[in-house]
């Protein structure tokens, strides 16, 4: 009896040997508010207003929203190092800095609303750039390059314009990705209640020939990004309400405030909230759903970005950088 119950006793502390410390590096405890990785201390300043994120052969990829204020640089950080630090809550410690060419000359064509690069995609070795311009100006931009190691040549000979769906301050097309079922870039306005005839723009990488939209179900409050999910035919984006100003509460409708405990008795238009939704792309159509809220604290989660078996997401100037990992 005694051995048995000496058997027992060690396949359990086996268990829970295997359970806390297993072998897959990605089986970490997170809290459902996300898992922060501390990114090296050049990149915390809010500052650098980061706008979005992309991924390009194992490296995340960081966009501030003017480049052109630091150097013309983006800036990049290895996946091994980003394991490292989901695994055993590390702090990143190095990153690369990747120069843009001729941002200048794009300025330049843009002209005097230019507002800074809004959105990123890459595809291969092709990058792309969704340009915001300010509310008197009733245009968008997207731009394309190329990668050359750590150098990205712009081509401001090829800038396509893209009109927005209704004119509002500080509002552009804020979220591109690439789309498998398409291979096309997919990029979405970022209001989209019903007055605006809500699309998603279905872009041929050329940046040359006609852009086809596809009608998007309305949705209440900001698409700030998107990526995709890993399948044919869908993404995850983050859907926001920051409080502010009149531009941020037309982003709201009465039929849209969420009754939720956490907000403790408050309306939205008191406070913010941060969700991801799954948008499907059918039938030339977009569908959309939700997956899980983030917070209802004032963060401006700006780029979002599929890796393992959840989402990377990370803040402009409000409160300052913060990249967070959250699982799916």
């Amino acid at each position: 009896m005694r051995n048995r119950t000496l058997q027992v006793s060690l396949l359990v502390i086996v268990a829970l040997v295997q359970l806390c410390c297993g072998s897959h590096r990605y089986r970490v405890p997170v809290a459902d508010d996300g898992l922060e990785v501390l990114l090296p201390e050049k990149l915390r300043s809010s500052k650098l207003e980061f706008s979005s994120l992309a991924h390009y052969r194992d490296v995340l990829l960081l966009v501030p929203q003017y480049p052109d204020r630091f150097g013309d640089e983006i800036y990049g950080i290895a996946d091994g190092l980003l394991d490292q630090a989901i695994s055993d809550h590390s702090a990143i410690r190095e990153a690369v800095a990747y120069k843009l060419a001729n941002l200048g000359q794009v300025k330049q064509k843009i002209g005097s609303t230019y507002e800074g690069f809004e959105a990123t995609a890459v595809v291969g070795d092709r990058i792309f750039f969704a340009i915001e311009s300010g509310a008197e100006n009733g245009d968008c931009y997207l731009v394309g390059g190329t990668l050359y190691g750590t150098s990205i040549v712009l081509d401001p000979a090829r800038i396509l314009t893209l009109p927005k769906f209704k004119r509002l301050s500080n509002a552009g097309f804020e979220s591109m990705t690439w789309l498998p079922s398409e291979r096309k870039l997919v990029a979405f306005f970022e209001y989209n209640k019903p007055d605006a005839q809500p699309r998603a723009l279905v872009i041929d990488t050329s940046l040359t020939t006609s852009v086809t939209s596809y009608p998007l179900d309305p949705l209440m409050y900001r698409i700030t990004d998107v990526t995709t999910d890993g399948k044919k035919n869908g993404l995850y984006g983050i859907n926001l309400h920051y409080k502010g100003g009149k531009e941020y509460g037309e982003y709201i409708g009465n039929d849209s405030i969420p009754d939720d405990p956490a907000l403790h008795g408050k309306s939205l238009r008191q406070t913010c909230y941060t969700r991801i939704v799954r948008l499907t792309v059918k039938n030339q159509r977009v569908s959309w759903k939700k997956v899980r809220g983030i917070t209802f604290q004032c963060e401006n989660w700006e780029g979002i970005l599929l890796y393992r078996k959840g989402v990377f997401m990370i803040t402009d100037e409000h409160p300052g950088s913060v990249l967070k990992w959250f699982r799916l």
